[in-house]
């Protein structure tokens, strides 16, 4: 399931025939992903792009020749038609910051021209120390595993531009670089907290039982169950059902309700059997623990 996360965010389809099924089969069909669900590059400088506007096209040339993108949108196209830095330097220095301007444009302007470069404001923040580039991914839809997977190499060319256009800092932004993050975040938790936990439990078992033995068993017991039922829900949702992948926080429910409750239950029924042990023999202890603790623990 770590080769193949999901449930970060858009890859699951709304049921067919329900209006947000329709909705998204038309954003699908009548609008770029870098409309409705970008992959940003986020470029920071430390003086404004209005004084070096050329660093632009340099901006939209290496994204747009990348094989990562596809469908980029720039400063220079950002409403789908192109604008050249001339263009953008003459409307900056006559309307100012694209951020403060009105809908309505002033008399004699050109309102798609107008429509262009109010649009600046979702790509150069205040003051023009920032510039974002946003584009589709050839990788697959932001939300897809594939796409998640190419994040780092994304991240390493959108560094490797930015040191070659001045930046100061630069960073991406979207779906597949949050979905990473947190898959990233999931994975390293999820090896480093379940060995910790085990090895815990398994030291707890051994000052209850007075046994070094007997808690090996009862740990490696446990654990073969949380990687059985993970493996299960791996065939039934992935296998059968044909889902992309494992929502990211199934494994950690996994191993909190297997794993710790699994555990409890085992050293109840084990400190039973010593109580019982001390009148009974072993065979006898173990089927009056079992007898007695054993309905509670099938039910939990």
């Amino acid at each position: 399931p770590q080769n193949a996360p999901s449930g970060f965010a858009t890859t699951t389809t709304a049921p067919s025939g329900t209006p947000a099924a329709a909705g998204n089969a038309a954003l699908a069909r009548y609008f770029p992903h870098a409309s409705y669900n970008p992959t940003e590059l986020v470029f920071r400088f430390r003086t404004p792009i209005w004084e070096h506007l050329d660093t632009l096209v340099t901006l939209q040339q290496a994204v747009e020749h990348s094989p990562l993108f596809y469908q980029v949108t720039s400063p220079l196209d950002p409403a789908g038609f192109p604008i050249s830095p001339g263009e953008l330097a003459a409307l900056h220095a006559r309307l100012g910051d694209p951020r403060a301007l009105p809908p309505t444009p002033p008399a004699g302007m050109n309102p798609i021209l107008y429509a262009q470069y109010r649009e600046l404001k979702n790509l150069i923040g205040p003051g023009g120390h920032t510039v974002v580039v946003a584009a589709s991914l050839t990788a697959g839809a932001p939300g897809s595993t594939q796409a998640m997977n190419q994040v780092p190499t994304i991240r390493a060319f959108t560094a490797h531009l930015a040191a070659r256009v001045g930046a100061t800092a630069n960073g991406v932004a979207g779906e597949a670089p949050a979905s990473y993050d947190v898959s990233s975040a999931s994975n390293h938790d999820l090896t480093h907290i379940v060995p910790i936990v085990i090895l815990i439990i398994g030291v707890l078992l051994a000052l209850v039982l007075r046994s070094v033995v007997a808690p090996l068993f009862l740990v490696v017991s446990v654990a073969l169950s949380y990687f059985a039922a993970l493996g299960l829900a791996v065939i039934v949702f992935m296998k059968l059902d044909h889902q992309s992948g494992l929502i990211f926080v199934l494994p950690f429910m996994v191993f909190l309700f297997l794993l710790a409750l699994g555990e409890d239950y085992n050293i109840l029924v084990m400190t039973r059997i010593r109580e019982e042990a001390h009148d009974l023999s072993m065979r006898e202890a173990v089927v009056q623990a079992i007898g007695a603790t054993g309905s509670t623990v099938t039910s939990a």
